[in-house]
């Protein structure tokens, strides 16, 4: 069959048609899927913001107000917190006439951390002396130890998780007493070799530092709330094993050992 110009013409024509069409195709599938992805977005943003608004704000101490395994609430300035575990202990322990109460330990993940709460929790990261020494760090000096445990350091992300024990001490002696009532404590296979260095939280008990520093007077008959946190990069196992080993009772005045430390186990 003969080919005219004509039929040449009107083939090189509709090529042409059939390519500007697939590209303005093309071209609106794009602006589609970008606009399928901003509507997504938009929506993303608008159903979180429609769960902050169904979270309760508070002002500080936001774990008190996580009972039930997935409450959350919002710590401002700090962070969002959701219980993830609760183990309900209710149990006391004796160190001589030393009475601890062990209320609660609570495992707890922030996450929509504030940059200055990552700032303060970023200090809390890094390895104990004790930890690092058993890990079998060499060193000629305090120097290295210093150095090592800068190096153990991580970096806060968008989410951590933490262990909250919560406490109450009392001194059932005839006089005053000093007493540490956490030194190391394990959940799990989650060991924590220094607590006192380790633990961000600051309540009537639980002072932060090193043990010798933490040890504090406690005057005959006096009860004192305690609540230690300890960081976690990850989300723990579940685990029903809880172990914990205190300080020696020592007489307030003279410092003499009154009752040995004790390692307690429990099964949660």
């Amino acid at each position: 069959m003969r080919i005219t110009k004509k039929r040449v013409l009107f083939i090189i024509l509709l090529c042409i048609v059939i390519i500007f069409s697939l590209l303005f195709l093309k071209k609106e599938k794009k602006t589609n899927h970008i606009q399928s992805d901003t509507v997504h977005a938009k929506k993303e943003k608008r159903n979180q913001q429609q769960m902050n608004e169904s979270i309760s704000t508070v002002d500080s101490n936001g774990s008190s107000y996580l009972q039930k395994e997935g409450d959350k609430v919002i710590e401002k300035n700090w962070a969002q917190l959701e219980l993830i575990k609760k183990h309900q202990v209710n149990k006391d322990f004796f160190v001589g006439n030393m009475t601890i109460h062990l209320h609660t330990i609570k495992i707890i993940k922030l996450n929509h951390i504030k940059k200055e709460a990552k700032n303060i929790l970023n200090d809390y990261t890094a390895s104990s002396f004790n930890t690092l020494i058993k890990e079998g760090v060499e060193f000629e000096n305090i120097g290295d130890l210093y150095e090592a445990q800068s190096k153990s350091m991580w970096t806060i992300e968008n989410e951590v998780y933490y262990i909250e024990i919560n406490y109450t001490i009392t001194n059932h002696y005839d006089r005053e007493v000093q007493f540490f009532s956490f030194l190391t404590l394990q959940y799990g296979d989650i060991l924590y070799d220094d607590v006192p260095f380790s633990n961000f939280n600051l309540s009537e008990d639980t002072f932060m530092g090193s043990s010798a520093a933490s040890r504090i007077d406690y005057p005959s008959g006096q009860t004192r709330e305690g609540k230690i946190c300890l960081l976690i990069k990850n989300k723990p196992p579940v685990t029903n094993k809880f172990t914990f080993t205190t300080d020696d009772v020592l007489d307030g005045i003279t410092h003499e050992l009154i009752d040995k430390k004790k390692t307690v186990q429990i099964k949660l």
